[in-house]
């Protein structure tokens, strides 16, 4: 039910007010586009799958994964009553599979598609709708772990200032979240807001000493009806953060430390926070070789220096919290912001009654 998100900056939104079911399972992309099955619609084995007038192709994925500006025309020319631009909005057949709860039939219809990152841009709502008990998430974003507050001071920080603090892919997971017109992030909640700070806490930690940020915390999983997730369970979240990492810097070779400090000068401007779109003049989205392989080279690194945390979730090997760590010094925070925390010691003790 779109009931909610139906109002934004462009006063309608091209969504109706009705409930539709949708989802409920997955379909090979090779019926993906054609019509319901005539039986078998909740899956299994042996069921006929009438063929989608023309194939799925890979193409057609990276451009729908590609369409982040879908919903934003949408929902403009539902507005405005141009329709010369929705021509350029991917159109498929979908059909949700049943269930005991949703029985068939349900009819295949038209729909509108674009980049899931219009709902949620991390893959993790549908980790959850499984129950996958452990779970490593790696947050490669162009937001950065916000420096302006103390994370890990003895003040339990309100909303407002944890606005900016992480992609709002990650903090809308605990209900940190605004109507963005184009977007529909209001019901992604699925932990406690208040886990939310000691999480962030981990990861500016990480952040001020110049390491690759990460936090392993375990957390309560709440009910979402939206996402039909369950609740009353725990999941252990391993969460690997992109962000500055001095440690990493200071090792790698000397013409490329030149090029970072060289910062909108040098070829790696904006590193490791490079934009979707026009970093590099003359290229709407693309990245270099180079910047590619940077940002895979400082990904490799926090996985190797943060090996313990990895195999403590995928293989149930208790890390050791107390092993040495490389530092890069401690940055201070904003000075205008400064509060408890101006120590690696101090800022980790901050939160580890939440643990």
């Amino acid at each position: 039910n779109y009931d909610e998100e139906s109002t934004n900056w462009f006063a309608k939104a091209d969504i109706p007010a009705v409930k539709l079911v949708v989802g409920g399972g997955m379909v090979e992309t090779f019926a993906l586009g054609g019509d319901a099955p005539y039986e078998g619609q909740s899956g299994g084995h042996g069921v006929k799958m009438p063929s989608p007038s023309e194939p799925f192709s890979l193409a057609k994925a990276i451009g729908v994964s590609s369409a982040a500006f879908t919903a934003m025309i949408s929902q403009a020319l539902n507005k405005f009553g141009g329709q010369s631009m929705q021509a350029l909005i991917p159109v498929t057949t979908m059909w949700p599979i049943t269930s005991r709860r949703v029985p068939a039939p349900k009819a295949a219809a038209k729909y509108k598609i674009g980049d899931g990152g219009h709902m949620d841009n991390s893959g993790l709502l549908p980790i959850l709708q499984r129950k996958v008990p452990q779970v490593v998430m790696f947050v490669n974003t162009d937001v950065p772990i916000s420096l302006k507050s103390d994370f890990c001071g003895s003040k339990r920080l309100i909303s407002p200032d944890l606005q900016g603090a992480a992609a709002w892919y990650f903090v809308d997971k605990f209900g940190l979240a605004s109507h963005i017109a184009g977007q529909f992030q209001m019901h992604n909640q699925v932990f406690h807001y208040a886990d939310l700070q000691p999480i962030l806490c981990d990861l500016q930690t990480h952040r001020r000493a110049g390491r690759p940020a990460a936090s392993l915390r375990k957390l309560e999983v709440l009910k979402n009806s939206w996402w039909g997730i369950e609740g009353g369970w725990s999941v252990q979240l391993l969460v690997i953060y992109l962000d500055k990492s001095q440690v990493f810097e200071n090792e790698l070779p000397a013409d490329t430390q030149k090029e970072i400090k060289a910062g909108k000068d040098g070829m790696f401007a904006n590193y490791p926070h490079f934009p979707l779109m026009s970093q590099n003049p003359g290229s709407l989205t693309s990245f270099t070789s180079a910047q590619v392989n940077l940002l895979s080279a400082q990904v490799e690194y926090s996985v190797r220096q943060h090996e313990g945390l990895l195999r403590e979730v995928l293989q149930g090997i208790p890390h050791n919290p107390s092993a040495p760590e490389k530092s890069a010094g401690f940055e201070d925070l904003n000075p205008n912001e400064r509060r408890e925390g101006s120590s690696e010691q101090a800022a980790m003790a901050g939160w580890e009654g939440a643990r």
